[in-house]
């Protein structure tokens, strides 16, 4: 304000601050965490400051020092104007404590989040997890009112039912715990916004959707796993014997190995479904619900529960005759 007002070319600036995190905030060469509750006002400060030809300083000052000392003729200017402060500052709290404090935009910001119409102002990644997953008041011609998994429900064409079956948990634990440059490429790679035909078409890469292996129109992400080229099925291969020897080290139940790679080789080739030809109920049940779910939802890690209790059962039962054994 006083640069606008005054024009000011040069000069100095110094201000005082009882709060040591808040001096260091404004004054740090560091960035600030986006994590930081008060990122978006800290950032703007900063730029605001580097922006104008004034130098700034700052001084720290003790707080509430009139609480244990009442003679201010022993106090310098800075602390009976921070005192003053202090004063001015507890009767405005009070006026408007009851009073909403939303966020606002920053005149300085380069990049803003916002949720339902309120802009947050910091990143932090749970809070926004929670903001999605915890919708309420869902319209069903407003995508901007659905959860995650109303999105995965309506991409994937996944039964109402079905999204019950869901291992919701596992999923998470699995991103949780997935470096960071992994989970942007699942991300990346699941909601299709990469690099395949379709995406580089739209974004004015290319002029034309096409596989580069295969030739096939409208390349996907679930083409690229589906495509018939021979370096692609080649490709297949390579991984679902990496999937068959992890398989054999978690010592999985071989009738769900034999399932599970039944499935997705009809999956990716596009062929009917035959029978699992099994006398275990259980698995049966579990196939059932995964077909429900879609095998293309299995390969992005929304798998059904029943697996999970299938390879307790069939962790009890090798306990158990390890046991017999060595008794």
């Amino acid at each position: 304000m006083l640069h606008e007002e005054h024009d000011l070319t040069n000069g100095s600036f110094t201000f005082g601050l009882d709060n040591k995190e808040a001096h260091l905030a404004v004054m740090s060469q560091d960035g600030p965490k986006v994590s930081k509750v008060d990122y978006d006002m800290v950032m703007d400060i900063r730029k605001r400051k580097d922006t104008i030809p004034i130098t700034f300083d700052s001084k720290w000052i003790e707080a509430h020092q009139d609480d244990t000392n009442k003679d201010y003729s022993t106090m310098d200017i800075w602390t009976l104007l921070n005192i003053e402060m202090n004063i001015h500052a507890g009767e405005y709290y009070q006026l408007h404590k009851a009073k909403e404090c939303p966020n606002i935009a920053m005149t300085n910001e380069s990049l803003t989040v916002w949720i339902d119409d309120e802009k947050l102002s910091c990143f932090d990644k749970q809070m926004l997890y929670n903001k999605v997953f915890a919708r309420t008041g869902k319209e069903e011609k407003d995508k901007s009112t659905w959860t995650c998994k109303d999105f995965w429900k309506e991409r994937e064409n996944i039964p109402e039912e079905a999204m019950d079956y869901i291992h919701w948990e596992a999923l998470k634990k699995a991103l949780t715990n997935s470096p960071q440059g992994t989970q942007r490429w699942i991300l990346k790679h699941s909601t299709g916004q990469c690099g395949v035909g379709r995406m580089l078409q739209r974004r004015n890469y290319q002029e034309h959707s096409m596989c580069p292996r295969c030739g096939e129109q409208d390349e996907t992400t679930k083409h690229v796993i589906q495509c018939q080229a021979a370096d692609t099925r080649q490709r297949w291969k390579t991984g679902i014997k990496a999937i068959r020897q992890w398989f054999i080290t978690t010592s999985t139940n071989p009738d769900l190995q034999h399932a599970i790679f039944q499935r997705l080789e009809e999956w990716r080739d596009n062929k009917p479904r035959r029978p699992i030809h099994t006398s275990n109920r259980m698995l049966r049940k579990a196939v059932q619900q995964q077909d429900l779910i879609g095998w293309w939802s299995f390969l992005q890690g929304r798998i059904t529960q029943k697996f999970e209790h299938m390879m307790e059962e069939h962790y009890k039962q090798i306990t158990t005759e390890k046991n017999t054994i060595n008794g």
